[in-house]
């Protein structure tokens, strides 16, 4: 996915506009909207992380419209009942932490050598 992202400052627009150039990308239907919902929701807090992180960098802008590209084509590849229960997840935040939830831990160093 090579192509610029016009103008001195990453906007979301910006990003949005690069993703028209996206080949295999379908920008119409529920999926388009679904993604679009999580992209306004997510994306001003995704943008100011990667700018802290690459932001010396000239071509940082390119490289985060790429990444959200590759959402875009996961997103729309990811099968309904996975996105359902995305769905699910996203109106209760806090189901991680439900009492039926099992977790574990492996300490990498105490098993590495």
């Amino acid at each position: 996915m090579e192509g610029k992202v016009s103008g001195g400052q990453t906007t979301g627009r910006q990003v949005l506009d690069f993703l028209e150039s996206v080949p295999g990308l379908h920008r119409d239907g529920p999926m388009w909207r679904d993604f679009g919902r999580r992209f306004e929701k997510h994306f001003p807090e995704l943008e100011r992380l990667f700018r802290s992180l690459y932001g010396e960098r000239e071509d940082w802008t390119e490289h985060l419209a790429s990444l959200v590209a590759a959402c875009a084509l996961s997103w729309q590849d990811r099968p309904a009942d996975l996105k359902d229960l995305d769905a699910r997840r996203e109106a209760d935040p806090d189901w991680f932490q439900a009492q039926g939830m099992l977790g574990g831990v492996c300490y990498v160093d105490r098993y590495a050598g």
